[in-house]
């Protein structure tokens, strides 16, 4: 599966054994580091996404626990 970040970079992306009742993660192929949570359509929500967002601007500024990123 490709997926795209917000700023249009694609993403190759395999699906794990990972998941609940949200949606379910995916490894990212060159970044060991990354997964994508896909969530349901149901469970798409503009208080995820802002949540989301809020995370990933956290992790460009170095802000994030790495505790919380691992």
């Amino acid at each position: 599966m490709i997926a795209y970040d917000t700023s249009g970079k694609s993403y190759s992306l395999t699906e794990t054994n990972l998941g609940g009742g949200e949606g379910k993660l995916y490894s990212v192929a060159n970044y060991t580091e990354l997964y994508a949570k896909i969530f349901k359509s149901e469970k798409r929500t503009k208080g995820r996404e802002a949540k989301i967002l809020e995370w990933e601007n956290m992790r460009l500024k170095n802000d994030l626990n790495q505790n919380f990123c691992r």
